[in-house]
């Protein structure tokens, strides 16, 4: 594989080329990688110092902002995550401005609006796209180019959360570029395109539906009730955050019932409906 440095003249060669750019796809795309670049989803978020003690990760399904979320995360130092982000369809048809959304979302969800208001330092509001379930994929390689993570659209639907799958997509290549390195069998390299189909992309499914699910307003407002009160919601919402549930199991006429039936009381809502 060959690699032109732009402007510099100088030419890099290697056995494999690894592309990790993130959301920026445009090698992707010239190289046949990803054939559509537009997002499905866009968000925006800023950082916050602020003496609010928080010790989890925060998510607010306000009927502004669904298709979509807001969230808070808490960071070391009294540092905070602030943003939200909806699906771009809902941007486009509804003409939706993220700004005032943001502001909206820190000024009436309780839990933002005193970190903001006790807030020491904020940094600048800024908004990015995001690509989930593998929209806008082609191939995830091309010969020995092997491309992983959010340049290839790795990042879960409905939650959002792409750091591990980015990971796991990195550890495939990995034991396929090993494979390849240790045989010296081209054909060693296609063990990436396998696991990716095999081992990964099965678990997107679950996701989308919740993503469907969740766009409606009146399932938001059962789950934050029932939520407050269940110890079997909680635990089941806790094992989906870890990924240790598949959401489609959860958000489906079955998984809506046994939130009805297997009702534990719990006595320190921590959900706002």
């Amino acid at each position: 594989v060959s690699i032109d440095i732009a402007e510099s003249g100088e030419q890099i060669q290697a056995k494999i080329c690894i592309l990790a750019t993130g959301a920026h796809i445009t090698l992707g795309k010239k190289i046949g990688i990803i054939d559509d670049a537009r997002p499905n989803a866009v968000a925006v978020r800023c950082y916050v110092k602020s003496p609010i003690a928080i010790d989890r990760l925060v998510f607010s399904y306000d009927k502004e902002i669904i298709p979509g979320y807001g969230w808070i995360f808490p960071l070391p130092n009294g540092e905070f995550n602030i943003g939200c982000g909806v699906l771009r369809s809902q941007v486009i048809t509804e003409n939706l401005n993220l700004h005032r959304v943001f502001d909206r979302f820190i000024s009436t969800f309780p839990l933002a609006k005193e970190i903001m208001e006790k807030a020491t330092e904020k940094t600048k509001l800024v908004g990015a796209p995001l690509r989930c379930g593998f929209v806008g994929m082609s191939v995830p390689r091309v010969d020995r180019v092997i491309s992983i993570g959010e340049s290839i659209s790795t990042t879960f639907p409905f939650t959002d959360e792409g750091i591990g799958k980015a990971m796991e997509s990195a550890e495939m290549a990995a034991n396929a570029i090993h494979k390849y390195l240790v045989s010296k069998d081209l054909n060693s390299i296609s063990e990436y395109d396998r696991l990716l189909k095999d081992e990964l992309e099965p678990k997107y499914g679950g996701y989308r539906k919740a993503e469907k699910w969740l766009a409606k307003a009146w399932v938001n407002d059962f789950l934050a009730r029932r939520a407050q009160r269940s110890v079997y919601m909680r635990e089941c919402l806790t094992e989906l955050i870890d990924e240790k549930i598949d959401p489609g199991k959860l958000f489906s006429i079955g998984g809506v019932l046994s939130f009805l039936l297997k009702y534990v009381p719990y006595k320190n809502p921590l959900f706002y409906p």
